[in-house]
């Protein structure tokens, strides 16, 4: 599982932690880990890992480049991004366009960016949000091929036609 942010409060990366916990305590997921692209964690992070005797399951990767990213991104069963607020919400197409199912939180803008292919998750209730993501991982096909159609709306094209239409 992937998860792609800074220490912003509203990346919500304690919540992220909070979430797989619940999600890796299921017998299901024994075999799943977190890497948590982004900024080196903030030190509650690295206390909540010890704490909660995550620190085999959650890997800190922070100075990753594009081509990891990408790899992470092609690799990961489903990238997780319980962010409270998001300017726009890139992760979420990032992922799509790697094939990487979604579970985001159901408010704009990640609903609106991410469509009708994600599994959207209440991020303060960490323990239905870890059922959720363990479900859409097993429909996980389903949630590629949704989250390509989705991006069909997102073309280079038609966005700079939509941007030169607002402008006019």
């Amino acid at each position: 599982v992937i998860h792609v942010g800074g220490n912003s409060w509203y990346k919500n990366r304690l919540g992220v932690l909070r979430i797989f916990t619940y999600f890796a305590a299921m017998p299901e997921n024994a075999n799943y880990k977190l890497v948590m692209v982004g900024h080196r964690w903030a030190p509650e992070l690295a206390s909540f890992v010890r704490e909660n005797g995550l620190s085999e399951r959650v890997i800190e990767a922070s100075g990753i480049g594009p081509s990891e990213l990408r790899e992470l991104y092609c690799n990961a069963s489903a990238l997780l991004f319980p962010s409270f607020e998001e300017g726009f919400g890139w992760p979420v197409l990032e992922a799509q366009a790697c094939g990487c199912p979604v579970i985001t939180t159901g408010r704009p803008p990640m609903t609106e960016v991410a469509g009708d292919a994600a599994v959207f998750i209440d991020p303060h209730e960490p323990e239905r949000a870890a059922q959720a993501m363990s479900a859409a991982i097993r429909n996980g096909e389903v949630l590629r091929a949704a989250g390509f159609k989705n991006l069909e709306r997102f073309n280079e094209a038609k966005v700079a036609a939509e941007y030169v239409e607002f402008y006019e």
